[in-house]
């Protein structure tokens, strides 16, 4: 159907701006010049921007959990001091222990989220700021873009990687798993936009739990 070609490039063409392969102002009007429902599929591409504020799962207040900012050193960066965002679960630990790693926008609110989230399972998350050298997460993805396993079927430029880095697991030894979702692209996880697959994340959430209930 016309609709859903449009609908899905314009998937694309937001997959296309968060990674910095098109500008923001080339999204919106390429976005524009397709129409779905017979209207322009520009109010598409405008509600494709994250609403971090309201998809908030886990507050920072939360009585679960203790989130601070840490500073610690990085001899084998390129950087000596690094800062990150770490989320400890109430209560006597020690507890184990995940990393929780950004996309090429930087440490967002969704970041932090996924790390208190973490937290209310019983792990000690931690997410670097990659972009504390140049002064860490500017506060909207557009200047930070600038500056674990779960596969969408429809995301040929995450999915184009899969053989080598099965690859490198398979030579490492060491236990891993592999999913893919169908029906999904890239960002399903991601509740703040309209990627965000309901059904899909939970599973790879539940997924991703018991893998590191088991093994950590």
């Amino acid at each position: 159907m016309p609709d859903e070609a449009n609908q899905q490039q314009v998937f694309h063409l937001y997959d296309d701006y968060c990674h910095g392969r098109i500008e923001r102002r080339e999204f919106f009007s390429r976005s524009a010049a397709m129409t779905i429902g017979g209207v322009s599929a520009l109010a598409l591409a405008e509600s494709m921007l994250p609403k971090y504020a309201e998809t908030m799962t886990v507050s920072f207040t939360d009585e679960r959990i203790k989130a601070t900012w840490v500073d610690y050193d990085s001899p084998g960066g390129n950087s000596g001091r690094m800062r990150g965002y770490l989320v400890a679960p109430k209560g006597e630990g020690p507890f184990p222990s995940v990393q929780v790693i950004h996309e090429n926008r930087g440490l967002n609110p969704y970041v932090k989220d996924v790390s208190r989230c973490a937290a209310t399972e019983g792990f000690l998350a931690l997410a670097p700021d990659g972009l504390d050298p140049v002064g860490g997460y500017p506060g909207n993805d557009d200047d930070g873009r600038s500056l674990q396993i779960h596969y969408a079927e429809n995301d040929n430029w995450v999915n184009g990687t899969r053989q080598d880095y099965e690859a490198g697991l398979q030579a490492s030894g060491l236990p891993f798993e592999m999913h893919t979702y169908p029906g999904t692209g890239h960002g399903l996880h991601n509740n703040s936009t309209p990627r965000y697959v309901e059904a899909a994340s939970d599973l790879a959430w539940q997924r991703t739990m018991a893998w590191f209930h088991r093994y950590l």
